[in-house]
């Protein structure tokens, strides 16, 4: 499975955009979002986009490698794309 992570970055909070395939599971969502939810820094985590296949993560100090480390290691694949602001 592919999962691909988008990072936007201001000084302060900034948003990390988490897509999953369209052959994904509602199970590796959730186990997604979890990990996104416990990770240091994380004010909210939200689902967008038009098929809801997007994870926003909104928060400040939130350490984007470290989240994608995470996500690689218990969901599948996932890349960090772009870095840029909010």
């Amino acid at each position: 499975m592919k999962i691909l992570i988008y990072v936007l970055k201001l000084m302060m909070p900034y948003d990390i955009i988490w897509k999953k395939s369209s052959i994904s599971t509602a199970k590796i969502t959730k186990k997604a979002m979890k990990i996104a939810v416990i990770s240091p820094g994380v004010a909210s985590v939200a689902l967008t986009g038009e098929e809801k296949n997007q994870l926003v993560i909104t928060g400040e100090g939130v350490d984007a490698v470290n989240l994608t480390r995470k996500i690689r290691q218990n969901v599948g694949f996932a890349e960090v794309l772009s870095v840029g602001p909010a």
